[in-house]
């Protein structure tokens, strides 16, 4: 009984550095499930793979999400490209077409 409660501390642990090691490349919860399945190899999985955090373009910080200046820096940043205008714009479109002209 000893021995299992040992071991499911270890495994908290495991999980609990997982998640603060995939908060730091934006990876939460990959963090977390290989840290709880791998332990220490999966921190290193983890923090060997890309970034997918916002940076910004001028000094490369990490800048949160919705804020318009760097805190690191000062120059204001864009936002990000939204992946479903493109498919908006075509149904307005479509929809535009479609619509019988005025006064008629």
């Amino acid at each position: 009984m000893e021995e299992a409660l040992v071991l499911g501390c270890v495994w908290l642990a495991f999980l609990l550095v997982g998640i603060l090691c995939g908060r730091e490349r934006g990876r939460e919860n990959l963090g977390a499930l290989l840290g709880f399945l791998l332990g220490p190899l999966g921190w290193i999985i983890v923090m060997v793979m890309s970034d997918r955090r916002r940076k910004c373009p001028e000094c490369g910080g990490v800048v949160e999400e919705g804020v318009r200046r760097c805190r690191h820096c000062g120059s204001p940043l864009t936002a990000p490209p939204d992946p479903n205008r493109d498919a908006r714009n075509r149904d307005m479109l479509e929809q535009l077409r479609n619509m019988p002209p005025p006064g008629r």
